[in-house]
């Protein structure tokens, strides 16, 4: 695999907050208004463990419940940072209600659904270096 940097990233520290998304939105164009509300934020610390600076690109994952019908991960969120060796930073991912939903054909509406959903934040979706449990099934 071809590095995205000259210097190497650690992930540690991952904390997960519920938001304040309601349970019933009002009807929006692309779905009901609490879609579009925080639902939980995911912290994370990165810190430049390699010997050069460097920009790291960390990138939020979901996974949703087997027998959801989705992939195994979708990418939710990314950000980048500017980092000095041994220099770290937190970064905060906001997951909105839609980002945790799937369409449910027999309701005409968007769903989270039943079991338990997991956020992963790495370089890439295979790197798996923090993990947080959102919701228990």
């Amino acid at each position: 695999m071809i590095p995205y940097s000259y210097t190497k990233f650690g992930y540690s520290s991952a904390s997960v907050k519920k938001g304040k998304a309601s349970k019933k939105g009002k009807p929006v164009p692309g779905g009901q208004s609490n879609l579009f509300e925080e639902a939980y934020s995911v912290k994370v610390k990165v810190q430049n463990t390699g010997k050069v600076a460097g920009h790291a690109t960390p990138q939020l994952y979901i996974t949703l419940p087997d027998g959801s019908g989705e992939p195994p991960s979708v990418m939710r969120g990314f950000d980048k940072v500017y980092l000095k060796p041994g220099q770290s930073k937190q970064i905060t991912f906001s997951i909105r209600l839609k980002d945790l939903s799937i369409w449910d054909e027999k309701t005409s509406s968007w769903t989270v659904p039943r079991g338990t959903i997991t956020a992963f934040v790495g370089e890439n979706s295979r790197d798996k270096a923090v993990k947080v449990t959102l919701k228990e099934g």
